[in-house]
């Protein structure tokens, strides 16, 4: 199996980032003007695909939280299932993360 690699950024209104590079990507996650706490309480806002790896991570650590039976292709199966299918002006497609989705997949598809 090839390697894939991780999360893109796209913008509030699913657009791909700018600075967001292509390829096989199975989701992607808001990565433009996202909030963050940093120490000391301030909230400045940052943008990069670094912005949006954690919002992909923060959903696989809740579903191993609330379904601990589920195995990691389970998981990643769960979150591209779940993703909202964005179609591109230049006939390519994008997934898009979307958490309410996967975890009903998941309440679903978990006994």
């Amino acid at each position: 199996m090839k390697a894939r690699s991780g999360p893109r950024a796209v913008d509030r209104a699913g657009d791909e980032a700018a600075f967001t590079s292509f390829g096989r990507v199975d989701v992607y996650a808001n990565g433009v003007e996202v909030e963050r706490v940093v120490p000391g309480g301030d909230h400045p806002s940052w943008s990069g695909t670094s912005m949006a790896a954690p919002q992909v991570v923060n959903l696989v650590a809740k579903l191993f939280a609330r379904y601990p039976s589920l195995t990691v292709a389970q998981v990643r199966q769960l979150i591209t299932d779940g993703a909202d299918i964005r179609r591109l002006s230049e006939g390519r497609s994008i997934g898009l993360l979307n958490e309410k989705a996967t975890f009903d997949l998941a309440a679903r598809r978990v006994r």
